[in-house]
């Protein structure tokens, strides 16, 4: 193999640098006002660049973070876009929705639509979500406080990093994490068992005495969204996300399993009333054959379990991608 001259690699790497944007989350913002909160801008400023309307949107928080929309492609032919934003939630789906029928008036996408059941403790919408004008705007007025009511979290311009990301995010034009904290730990030691450790404990904060029950504005809007979806002209294919077996061990002696079983009554009252989509349960990994190793911690999983989810959710979805 002849050796790549200096001019070549430059070139290649100046191609991958325009095909990738980093971001710094969860850093201090310059004012002191809290932490700043990026993906959302970055997610935004993404779909404003994509020279064409994606056929398929995957919506949800940190844990879809790494399912690649190249993947959809292959099996399915269809190009895919991934709107996930760091503790994203039902609201932040309701809007970027809309934000997307914006951007490209007249087409209804896909969507593949990965809730974490956790996502129904909230009794109101997620400071990151209002912190973003540009969603907020498109939020129900009677869940939007007042400025003197959101509190300190911040959101900036997405600055651009050069040389080594380190425990920065890096983002494909298509929305796809191609790196994060997780990587850059497990580079240096980090190992799953310690993954695992620190999301019990996490949990123990929320189950049982951070999720007494199922909120109703949660399932209001989550109604609502599938609606104006089907409206639209678009059936969404809803899918629970995974836990690791341990983390799941752990929190179902902790009340999770009610909390669930309560999500899925309520998709299955739902889909007696008529509404149309597809709904997956994938909280365990054997419903769609994951690996146990493809983890970083109790809920993130790496591109590999996405990539063993997509399959599965094409698999069982026929044409519905």
């Amino acid at each position: 193999m002849r050796p790549r001259s200096a001019q070549t690699v430059a070139a290649c790497a100046a191609v991958v640098a325009a095909m990738m944007i980093s971001i710094v989350a969860g850093t201090a913002g310059a004012d002191g006002a809290g932490p700043r909160e990026w993906t959302r801008s970055l997610k935004i400023t993404l779909l404003e660049r994509l020279p064409t309307a994606p056929d398929v949107v995957i919506l949800g928080s940190s844990r879809a973070m790494r399912l690649d929309p190249d993947h959809i492609r292959q099996m399915t032919g269809r190009s895919a876009f991934n709107c996930s934003v760091t503790s994203g939630g039902i609201p932040d789906a309701w809007a970027f929705m809309h934000l997307i029928r914006e951007c490209f008036p007249g087409h209804v996408p896909t969507y593949l639509w990965l809730i974490d059941v956790e996502q129904f403790r909230r009794s109101s919408v997620h400071p990151y979500t209002l912190a973003d004008r540009r969603l907020a705007q498109f939020l129900p007025q009677e869940l939007v406080p007042s400025e003197s009511e959101r509190g300190g979290t911040a959101t900036g311009p997405v600055p651009r990093v050069t040389g080594d990301a380190g425990d920065r995010a890096i983002f494909d034009a298509n929305g796809f994490c191609r790196w994060n904290r997780y990587d850059h730990w497990r580079s240096r030691g980090w190992t799953l068992r310690a993954g695992l450790r620190s999301s019990c404990r996490k949990f123990d904060a929320i189950y049982p005495s951070g999720f007494r029950r199922v909120q109703g504005v949660q399932k209001t809007l989550l109604r609502d969204s599938i609606r104006l979806l089907n409206d639209w002209g678009s059936r969404p294919v809803i899918v629970l996300t995974p836990y690791h077996p341990i983390l799941l061990a752990h929190i179902s002696r902790r009340g999770y399993e009610v909390r669930r079983r309560a999500v899925r009554d309520y998709m299955s009252a739902l889909r007696r009333e008529g509404f149309r989509f597809t709904f997956l349960d994938f909280t365990r990994i054997a419903a769609f054959k994951g690996g146990r190793r493809s983890f970083y911690d109790g809920t993130h999983g790496d591109s590999r379990l996405m990539r063993q989810l997509v399959r599965a959710v094409v698999t069982r979805c026929g044409g519905t991608l």
